[in-house]
């Protein structure tokens, strides 16, 4: 070789690495399909039905059972602001419409009877069926049962239900008729107290309405639990 001539390297090393990349690279592509190397976004959870929703006021579909209670040790009602003292009502079972009762992570629509709120015992969104208490006494042929805008129950005063009911008369909202309300009574009922009245009557009715929701009902029938109710 001339002194002064410029050494050449062999290009065979290189040429060996970048086939050995390439290699590599076509080996990913093809256990991992030809999007491999594209970004993917996260997968979006399916909607439930409370993204759609359905507007209220909106009546309820059906009554099916209607069973009057009195409690030996009465209870302080959480699903008016005023929280009165509750020792008898009407325990009842409403066909409603699922997307009404679906849990959110927001005020949900409330559930009114007349004068009042109904206290919803069970969620009923895959049943279709809420059990729940009417506090006092109320003729159920004379005021309708139906849905209001979302707000926290708690927060509900007489000047939101008189609002409310406005909304749901203009709305052609009507009672059920005696005939129905009579062929839904069910013999009068006493129990101890609510957490009783749960473990009891309104247990067996979510077993019978809404079966899915089993859990709650042995969540009730634990001695040491006590009402746990959803909000």
């Amino acid at each position: 070789m001339p002194a002064n001539s410029t050494p050449v390297l062999d290009p065979a090393p290189r040429f060996t690495w970048l086939g050995a990349f390439w290699f590599c690279a076509l080996a990913v592509l093809v256990c991992s399909g030809p999007n491999a190397l594209a970004a993917k976004p996260p997968a979006s959870p399916r909607p439930r039905p409370a993204a759609i929703g359905a507007a209220t006021p909106a009546a309820v579909i059906d009554i099916v059972e209607i069973q009057p209670f009195r409690l030996k040790v009465g209870y302080d009602y959480d699903w008016l602001q005023s929280r009165p003292h509750v020792s008898d009502g009407l325990l009842v079972v409403l066909k409603v419409n699922p997307s009404l009762v679906v849990p959110r992570n927001a005020a949900e629509p409330v559930l009114y009877a007349g004068d009042r709120t109904v206290q919803r015992l069970n969620q009923g969104d895959r049943s279709g069926y809420v059990i729940g208490i009417i506090p006092g006494e109320i003729d159920l042929a004379s005021e309708p049962i139906w849905f209001g805008r979302p707000e926290l129950p708690e927060r509900v005063t007489p000047e939101v239900i008189k609002g409310e009911r406005t909304l749901a008369d203009s709305a052609g909202i009507k009672p059920f008729s005696a005939d129905k309300i009579k062929g839904a009574q069910r013999d009068p009922i006493d129990a101890e107290d609510l957490a009783a009245l749960l473990r009891g009557p309104a247990g067996d009715l979510v077993l019978k309405y809404s079966p899915d929701e089993k859990d709650l009902v042995e969540t009730w029938r634990q001695p040491t639990t006590g009402s746990a109710l959803p909000r």
